[in-house]
């Protein structure tokens, strides 16, 4: 952004560009990083919830492995991706927070302990013993 007011400032002082147009560029460079911010918005999102069910077929993968019978049902897959999404958000805000590698793992280390009682309390009783017997 620096960069292109220094760029018009040199245009502008050199009376290379008329202003209508110096304006008008400088509008549609503004909007095209708003819109670039935008959609790396967007798509971080939407690579969070790729992430987030991409986890939850591979706990699902890990309980029908062991029990067929004991699949996930929709319900609990859509418990389990606002746990797992809320999980995503607590583990990239660490990363954003903290530099120290040691800390790093040490606040991760919580937040998985945080988000397991709240996992296991989404799984039946077959399903954690499919998963128990899994490891």
């Amino acid at each position: 952004m620096i960069a292109v007011i220094i760029i018009l400032a040199l245009n502008i002082m050199s009376k290379k560009i008329n202003l209508k147009h110096l304006i008008m560029k400088t509008i549609r460079v503004v909007l095209m990083i708003a819109l670039v911010a935008i959609f790396s918005q967007f798509s971080m999102a939407q690579n969070k919830e790729g992430r987030a069910k991409a986890n939850i077929e591979k706990l699902n993968q890990k309980i029908i492995s062991k029990n067929p019978d004991a699949a996930l049902t929709e319900d609990q897959r859509a418990q389990l991706l606002v746990i797992n999404l809320e999980q995503i958000n607590a583990l990239e805000a660490i990363k954003v927070q903290y530099t120290d590698e040691e800390v790093i793992k040490a606040k991760n280390k919580e937040v998985y302990q945080k988000q397991f009682p709240k996992t296991n309390s989404v799984l039946t009783a077959d399903q954690k013993l499919a998963l128990k017997t899994e490891k």
